[in-house]
């Protein structure tokens, strides 16, 4: 394959979400709570096995949700690799509620993501990605008056944005079996909630000379977030001695611990009027002030077996206490104890040339999320496929060749109650990741 075609197929894996679908991700109504729909930081490997990533050791990806997993132990392997990955996806989604069926789909850049090695031991990687996103529209209409005079509300709500992560994450070797890691974030980003209302005298014309009136809402995030973690991996097995390419099998335990520093949110209202073709007009800004939240610390730990470049079987969980979490004096919303628990692997077949075989992965997740409707605490329960594909030649540096990686991504949200809304979604991540030697020693012969 090209580096033609690599390059095009990267641009529109990055780009194309971006710009072609930016409606984002579908309307989901659980994102109106707070800042969003929460995504997980993991890459498209992760996600096709079940989410699996603070415990797993591949030298051949690049980590996003453990910074020490991203590092060679001290005087045991030597990948001076760079590797650069971008990411995209792509959703179904159908939404059910009692005598009501609704579906949406959309796309969205996931995550960009830079590798580059410092030393034998200090592995830096640069990565943006979405940390929430927030995408929904609801129609409600209520009488007007209490006589019964026929006249009737509607009321609109659409909100737009979510918050995005700028990471810099570090990893040092400190012994054969052990690392440490450091992860720097920058959240930010707007999230926009426009509320009308207009007043109808009859709700079944299907056109009407009313204009809306209501209010738009923007805040503005701004955080930081500190992730340290370890890494440890020894054998467990050993069938033969090797540096340059380990032959045995592996145990890994990895933990991470996310925290955040006091949210500071900026907020602004502004009055609106919409027209019945779908303008809308702007004033000036009626109201501005500053609010502070503070998202919850994140405990994740995991564990693995592996046989490198054969196969990998893993379990992980986590857990977040968003019970006081307070968004601001404009919500109202409950949140409870977070925690989520995966089990996945995955397996590449056996080859003559093992560099070209795929690898296939396989998961499960199931995770409490922290939103409460209606006294319910909201479930989300996923089952995932993944795929890496070898494209190209090898490199003559002796450079791994470019992958393409799929994950296939179903589940549903929502809660045992029958009167709640359900989604139930599907989701195709793809990425394509590049590595190339950048840094080589001269030799003189």
């Amino acid at each position: 394959m090209s580096r033609r075609f690599v390059f095009l197929f990267f641009l529109v894996i990055v780009l194309f979400p971006v710009y072609s679908w930016s409606q984002g991700m579908g309307n989901s109504p659980y994102s109106a709570i707070g800042i969003g729909d929460l995504l997980t930081p993991a890459n498209v490997q992760n996600l096709g096995a079940g989410g699996l990533s603070v415990a797993t050791y591949n030298r051949e990806f690049i980590q996003l949700s453990n910074p020490a997993a991203s590092v060679n132990k001290k005087g045991l392997y030597n990948d001076s690799l760079v590797k650069i990955e971008g990411a995209g996806t792509a959703q179904y989604k159908i939404l059910s509620a009692p005598n009501a069926l609704e579906t949406y789909k959309g796309a969205n850049y996931r995550y960009f993501a830079f590798t580059v090695p410092i030393g034998k031991v200090w592995n830096t990687t640069i990565s943006m990605q979405p940390f929430s996103v927030k995408d929904h529209s609801t129609v409600q209409l209520a009488p007007a008056y209490q006589d019964g005079n026929g006249q009737i509300v509607q009321y609109t709500t659409d909100g737009k944005g979510g918050l995005y992560q700028i990471g810099l994450n570090n990893g040092w070797g400190v012994s054969k079996y052990l690392s440490l890691g450091l992860g720097l974030s920058y959240l930010f980003g707007p999230a926009n909630v426009t509320e009308t209302a207009v007043l109808y005298t009859n709700p079944y014309t299907p056109i009407q000379p009313d204009v809306e009136h209501g209010y738009r809402r923007r805040i503005n995030h701004h955080d930081f977030g500190f992730k340290p973690s370890m890494h440890y991996r020894k054998e467990l097995y050993k069938w033969k001695d090797s540096v340059l390419i380990p032959s045995g099998v592996f145990w890994n335990m990895g933990a991470t611990l996310q925290i955040f520093s006091q949210m500071q949110m900026s907020v602004s209202q502004i009055d609106v009027r919409k027209s019945n073709t779908g303008t809308v007009s702007e004033d000036s800004v009626t109201t501005s002030y500053t609010r502070h939240a503070n998202l919850p610390a994140q405990l994740t730990v995991g564990f693995s077996l592996d046989r490198p470049n054969k196969w990998m079987l893993g379990i992980e969980g986590g857990i977040a206490d968003w019970s006081r979490f307070n968004y601001g004096d404009f919500s109202n919303d409950t949140y409870r104890i977070a925690w989520n628990v995966a089990v996945g692997g995955e397996y590449r077949p056996a080859s003559r040339k093992q560099w070209k075989s795929p690898t296939y992965r396989a998961g499960i997740n199931f995770t409490r999320l922290p939103y409460v409707i209606s006294g319910n605490q909201l479930n989300d329960f996923s089952a995932s496929l993944g795929l890496t594909l070898p494209v190209g030649v090898r490199g003559t540096s002796g450079a791994a060749f470019p992958k393409i990686n799929f994950a296939v991504v179903v589940g549903q949200r929502g809660t045992l109650s029958t009167t709640d809304i359900q989604e139930f979604y599907a989701r195709l991540h793809v990425s394509i990741l590049i590595t190339d030697k950048w840094f080589i020693k001269r030799r003189i012969q």
